[in-house]
């Protein structure tokens, strides 16, 4: 985990030494980075929470010198993409070394690019002749360097075009608060600006735009809570954790158990959904494992007239319960890196809890469908109540900006492909 490394860059800085930028390097076939100079990178442009390293495949080494050299450890693989120019942004694929190296542009990116470096003139050039124009490099430390801006724009203006096409010409407004939800920290107010002005060039806004006269809201068909339902197993920092789903309206739960035998899913799905709610669902869909589909769990099902329902072999994906597998993993995660003192089974809750009372990327809240109540907000006097409880109204509203912000990554995720900064869900 990258801000694991926080405490130590920090000292590094302090001690003067700050990211020098993009070192042209006509000897490195690949691109390759040090990890304290990766560190500075990610600490430069606060990227701790949007890079997703990768491990390294096996069988791949770095090697500087020759083959009578020995071999630098490789940490990782990490795909970044920064400006470098309003109309153009780089995205290459950097290989994290154990050693203190600068970040070495290779000559893979810069084949890709096709640059030519035009040292007769001052300040010297780097001519980008695809895309037409050119980007001063600096001299020091005996090496050319590219110094980036941390103040170009991060979304280029195809991409934003996207977004209003795709969004259906929301207005500048609505199309910022949405890149603003998911991307907090990268968006910026010139993109704002920029939304403007694709707004008032595009003809079908200043054609057909009007203020709207009435809410409108579609909600799916044939919604039934508990008719299908969905569990599945899967893991939280070394945990297992049962989660189960209810299809039509996905509201979930969740709980940690202690090993994957029949008799115990069973007792845990006893204990969070069919005792708490409307008793056993029709329909119980599994995954292909043996607990699941075994003569036990099919004699445990049918005694309450649920019918077993497993999922085709190789089409585990069909499992509808496992897409809400990461976005639960997430929220727990953060919760437990804010609250580290908090119980992992009241994280745990407050995480399944959020996920039922807040819009979901169908643009529905699960507990309304199913229970057809709006969930209820907690009012009171924030500063009068016990430290137990404002940690609580905390840990919960820290839980629901994390949803979503998950949410709305989901729903840009068709409009111009802006997940590239994080997994997706």
């Amino acid at each position: 985990v990258l801000s694991d490394y926080l405490p130590s860059i920090n000292q590094v800085i302090k001690n003067g030494r700050n990211f020098q930028g993009l070192c042209l390097d006509d000897g490195s076939p690949k691109t390759v980075c040090g990890l304290i100079e990766f560190l500075l990178y990610v600490w430069h442009y606060n990227l701790w929470h949007t890079i997703d390293v990768k491990p390294p495949s096996s069988g791949e080494q770095i090697r500087f010198g020759g083959k009578s050299n020995p071999p630098i450890k490789l940490l990782g693989t990490a795909l970044l993409r920064r400006p470098l120019h309003p109309y153009f942004y780089f995205e290459i694929l950097v290989h994290i070394v154990d050693d203190d190296i600068p970040f070495l542009l290779g000559l893979d990116e810069q084949k890709k690019w096709r640059t030519i470096r035009d040292l007769n003139c001052t300040p010297y050039k780097l001519i980008f002749p695809l895309h037409g124009f050119t980007l001063p490099i600096v001299h020091k430390l005996n090496h050319l360097y590219i110094e980036l801006d941390t103040s170009s724009f991060l979304f280029a203006i195809s991409e934003l075009k996207k977004v209003h096409k795709n969004l259906g010409h929301p207005s500048t407004k609505a199309a910022f608060d949405a890149l603003k939800l998911a991307y907090p920290r990268e968006t910026q107010r010139a993109d704002y600006d920029k939304l403007q002005a694709i707004a008032e060039q595009c003809f079908g806004c200043q054609r057909y735009a009007r203020m709207p006269n009435r809410y409108r809201a579609v909600l799916p068909e044939k919604i039934t809570f508990n008719h299908e339902v969905g569990i599945d197993i899967m893991f939280i920092e070394g945990d297992m954790v049962m989660h189960a789903l209810c299809k039509h309206t996905k509201f979930n739960r969740a709980a940690f158990i202690r090993s994957a035998h029949s008799a115990v899913l069973w007792e845990t799905f006893h204990t969070i959904w069919i005792n708490p709610y409307l008793g056993p669902p029709d329909i119980l869909c599994v995954d292909q494992q043996k607990s699941m589909i075994s003569k036990e769990m099919e004699a445990l099902t049918s005694s309450l007239g649920i019918k077993l329902q497993p999922v085709p072999t190789e089409a585990h994906w069909s499992l509808f319960v496992e897409r809400f597998h990461d976005p639960l993993r997430r929220i727990y995660l953060r919760l437990k890196h804010d609250f580290p003192n908090t119980s992992k089974f009241v994280i745990l809750d407050y995480a399944t809890m959020v996920m039922n009372n807040t819009v979901g990327p169908e643009n529905f809240t699960p507990a309304i469908l199913a229970f057809g109540a709006q969930p209820r907000i907690p009012i009171g006097n924030y500063l009068q109540a016990p430290q137990t409880i404002k940690e609580r109204f905390d840990l919960a509203n820290i839980a629901r900006l994390e949803y979503e912000q998950l949410v709305t990554k989901l729903r840009l995720k068709p409009q111009g492909n802006l997940l590239h900064l994080t997994n997706p869900l």
